[in-house]
């Protein structure tokens, strides 16, 4: 489940900066 949870922060991120972008 922990693994579920940094993949689900990671993506968070990302998805943040593309929008940014």
């Amino acid at each position: 489940m922990r693994v579920i949870n940094v993949f689900i922060a990671e993506s968070s991120w990302v998805v943040g900066v593309l929008v940014l972008v």
